[in-house]
């Protein structure tokens, strides 16, 4: 599952966790890496993720800077086990 977490003083990050039986779950956050790094309008703040899959392929949505007030970003997600 990916989520986004943060607070008023700590700019919104994405993370992600795990669950074999959807009750127990294990945050595995440090897994999420951006490859390419951040534009200057997601480095500050990334939020509200959103996972889509077309042809086999995973698009990973989420918003930048500012709850996404310059726009939402669209990435290729690699799954890893």
């Amino acid at each position: 599952m990916f989520y986004g977490f943060g607070s008023e003083k700590e700019a919104y990050k994405i993370g992600l966790a795990k669950s074999k039986n959807g009750i127990e779950w294990e945050r595995i956050d440090s897994s999420v890496k951006f490859e390419n790094g951040f534009d200057n309008w997601d480095d500050k703040m990334q939020a509200y993720p959103s996972l889509l899959e077309v042809n086999g392929r995973f698009l990973f949505f989420y918003n930048g800077n500012n709850y996404g007030i310059d726009g939402l970003c669209c990435a290729s997600l690699s799954i890893e086990d």
